[in-house]
């Protein structure tokens, strides 16, 4: 997982933020749906 997440942040820091934003929405599910 550590490294697809680094290649994406070398591909840009928009895909980082969205990475972080994409991270929150799972915790978020995953705290809901259990």
């Amino acid at each position: 997982m550590n490294g697809t997440r680094e290649a994406k942040r070398e591909g840009g820091g928009k895909s980082g933020a969205e990475d972080r934003d994409h991270a929150a929405v799972l915790a978020w599910l995953a705290w809901n749906l259990r």
